[in-house]
């Protein structure tokens, strides 16, 4: 298990390319407690709970397994069981049947049209969790 501070996953982030704008306006959290954040100076309480948002985006960003085997069947796991969409509406929206989608589930790399079908999935998964401000 790889274990990760705020101040390394914010290098990395700027190291690729990312702004601190960018960061500020996906996390809904001011520029300046992010900046006063990368730079170690003194935070209050409230700043350092409004870095929570940084923290999970961050995180979420640098420390999720996408290669991971069983990535998909979690996403799927996500819908189906945080926000009560059910299997068979997944797969409808898929174009597949439940039993096509257990198989694809179990070996995406094989299935046929399989990266297709991936990109839906992750389309749907980040419609049901885009900011609804937008």
């Amino acid at each position: 298990m790889q274990v990760r501070d705020i101040w390394s996953l914010l290098e990395q982030f700027l190291s690729e390319g990312f702004s601190l704008e960018c960061l500020s306006k996906v996390t809904n959290t001011s520029i300046d407690v992010i900046n006063r954040c990368y730079n170690r100076e003194k935070l209050s309480q409230n700043d350092i709970h409004a870095l929570n948002a940084v923290l999970w985006f961050l995180t979420q960003l640098y420390c999720c397994n996408t290669e991971n085997k069983s990535y998909l069947y979690d996403i799927v796991s996500v819908l189906c069981d945080y926000l009560e969409v059910s299997r068979i509406a997944v797969a409808k929206y898929l174009g597949i049947s439940e039993d096509q989608l257990n198989c694809f589930l179990n070996e995406p790399e094989k299935y046929s049209n399989g990266y297709n079908i991936s990109i839906k999935l992750l389309h749907l998964y980040i419609t049901f969790f885009r900011d609804k401000k937008y």
